[in-house]
């Protein structure tokens, strides 16, 4: 056979077979045009089983820098505070400090509601170090625990000590990863947070807590400080505008154990990655600018990356697959690989983002064992799906890794896989209206294509043990991927009214008869409304009458009703709404709380 019909008369059919090794379970013939039938392709293995017996090491960013140890125990650790707020409070224009080392200037602890506006928050005072101030935020600026919900709103917070995260987010799970936390949610907007310790990020989530931010204006410089940090027991982080800025070694503009959001927004690294998620965990982009300039290793790094997925095996994070998605904005990747996945399974979603690869290597991805886990078993097993998406730059895949690139949506890969040599298996998928263009030689291990999506731009595919120089190819899918692909721009979902824009919503806290014909609702805080409706509904004459209350703030929790009638009973219920385009979007209405007018 001429190898210059190339894949032209090539024809990949999927058939199953009964393989051992690695757990293949699938294999896939392609023929060609001489009546022969060649094994190309085998379905990528499962993540190996990880290595749960030793703590693997150092985090090498914004987590603590190497502290090993168990979960924790919450009742092991007590916080304490310059001031502290143990009953619902509302502030404005105070100060708060402490020069005292493992003490917080603002302690909010208990089923509280704390409403913060213009606040001065001053942290110094070095703590004492270890899981106390890492796991349990007990030397920070502003520390929330034990259910409290803090709405802070305006000014700024300013910690110069060892440990002294700005502010901190304590779920109460103690530290274990996966468990529910207590209902601790910080709800932050429009504030300035600058630290300069070690082990001092900007925003601090752990134990299952939730962090809620807008607009906020991060600077740290001090090691392992990531800007939006996260540590053991994980929680919830959304972050919407804003400016998050890293300086110090091992200090990620995001450091994830927990599934963190970021929305319009911009993350500069001047030293470190700019996102490293550990474990089962997630980050999720959108509209989001990041740049990294990763110039110095820490810990067990022995790369340069912009984007990090690894199971440090520490204990911070449980095991499982990383996941990491931008959807529109950019990736500036200054030094190093763009992406590097070790040690983890990971999916890799990317949909419209401008990726600048500002390194002479030209290192788009490598998947490879690390400086974690055993040897032999710690690889990377990734899916990395591309929809509207330019990629360019070279892909390694070392022997224990694994790789399934599927493109989609017209977007096109310029680059060589595994240059050097075959290595670890990797499956290619280039549909119609996709391409693929070689700028070396690339060893794959199996390929699903359509006619003229792949330029071999004068060099040599390998698939399987098939060599090819030249021509077109036609194919199905080799095996079912489980990829991840981004179905909608962020652009348009970002400027449209669609559901995907409505405020998160918010629930009554509470609705009492204060005095006569009145009564006082609150309610929780949500971060992405500008305001909000009450609506409240009682029977007249047998009709139902329902009034309506609007709340034009977003930081006001409290409202009173008036003009009720005595001896009448109340439904109350709440929703938020947020402006798109100039018009009100509204979440649904929470659950009504019944009350009755007895003034």
């Amino acid at each position: 056979m001429k190898r210059k019909a190339f894949l032209k008369t090539l024809l990949a059919v999927s058939i199953a077979a009964a393989l051992t090794a690695g757990g293949i379970t699938t294999v896939s013939v392609l023929s060609v045009n001489d009546g022969s039938e060649t094994v190309l392709a085998e379905t990528p293995p499962a993540k190996p089983d990880g290595d749960s017996s030793t703590p693997g090491g150092n985090p090498p960013d914004g987590a603590p820098g190497g502290e090993q140890g168990g979960p924790g125990n919450s009742t092991s650790v007590t916080a304490t505070g310059a001031t502290e707020i143990t009953s619902d409070t509302t502030a404005s224009g105070k100060s708060y400090t402490s020069s005292t080392a493992s003490q917080n200037a603002l302690l909010i602890n208990g089923k509280v509601t704390a409403t913060l506006s213009n606040v001065s928050v001053t942290k110094t005072g070095d703590s004492d170090g270890g899981d106390s101030d890492n796991f349990y935020g007990t030397n920070s600026g502003i520390l929330a625990e034990g259910g409290a919900t803090v709405n802070i709103t305006g000014g700024t917070i300013k910690t110069q000590a060892d440990g002294a995260n700005g502010v901190f987010s304590y779920g109460g799970n103690g530290g274990q990863n996966g468990a529910a936390g207590d209902g601790t949610t910080v709800n932050i907007s429009d504030v300035t947070i600058t630290t300069t310790g070690n082990n001092a990020g900007g925003i601090m989530t752990t134990g299952g807590g939730v962090t809620n931010a807008k607009n906020l204006t991060i600077t740290t410089s001090g090691r392992s400080s990531a800007a939006i940090r996260s540590d053991r027991g994980g929680g919830t982080v959304n972050v919407d505008g804003g400016t998050y800025t890293t300086s110090g070694t091992g200090s990620p503009a995001v450091y994830s154990t927990s599934d963190t959001t970021v929305k319009n927004a911009t993350l500069i690294s001047t030293t470190s990655e700019g996102v490293v998620i550990e474990g089962k965990n997630s980050v999720a982009l959108e509209n989001v600018n990041l740049s990294a300039n990763n110039n110095k290793l820490n810990g067990q790094a022995t790369e340069y990356n912009t984007v990090m997925l690894y199971q440090s095996m520490s204990g911070d994070a449980a095991d499982g697959t990383s996941s990491f998605s931008a959807n529109g904005g950019s990736i500036t990747s200054q030094n190093g690989n763009v992406f590097y996945v070790t040690n983890t399974s990971a999916t890799i979603s990317l949909r419209g983002v401008k990726i600048t690869n500002q390194d002479s290597g030209n290192s788009l991805l490598k998947v490879a064992a690390g400086g974690w886990g055993n040897s032999g078993s710690n690889g990377g097993n990734v899916t990395l799906s591309a929809a509207k998406q330019t990629l360019s730059g070279d892909i390694t895949v070392d022997s224990v890794s694994t790789l399934n690139l599927v493109l989609s949506e017209g977007s096109t890969y310029t680059g060589a896989i595994n240059s050097s040599g075959s290595s670890g298996k990797v499956y290619v998928e280039v549909p119609e209206g996709c391409t693929w263009k070689l700028t070396g030689d690339s060893y794959i291990t199996s390929l699903s294509c359509v006619s003229g999506s792949i330029d071999l731009n004068g060099y040599t595919l390998t698939v399987g043990s098939t060599k090819y120089t030249s021509g077109s190819s036609t194919g199905s899918a080799v095996n079912t991927i489980s990829a991840k692909v981004l179905t909608s721009d962020a652009s348009s979902t970002a400027s449209d009214s669609s559901s995907s824009s409505k405020p998160t919503g918010t629930t009554v806290s509470s609705a009492k008869n204060s005095a006569s014909g009145k009564v006082t609702v609150k309610w929780k805080a949500d971060s992405s409304a500008d305001g909000y409706q009450i609506k409240y509904v009682t029977t007249v004459n047998g009709k139902k009458v329902t009034k309506t209350k609007t709340v034009k703030s977003a930081s006001t929790l409290k409202a009173t009703l008036s003009g009720l009638t005595k001896g009448k009973t109340y439904s109350v219920s709440i929703r938020s709404y947020k402006t798109v385009n100039g018009k009100k979007v509204y979440s649904s209405y929470s659950k009504a709380v019944k009350v009755k007018v007895k003034k």
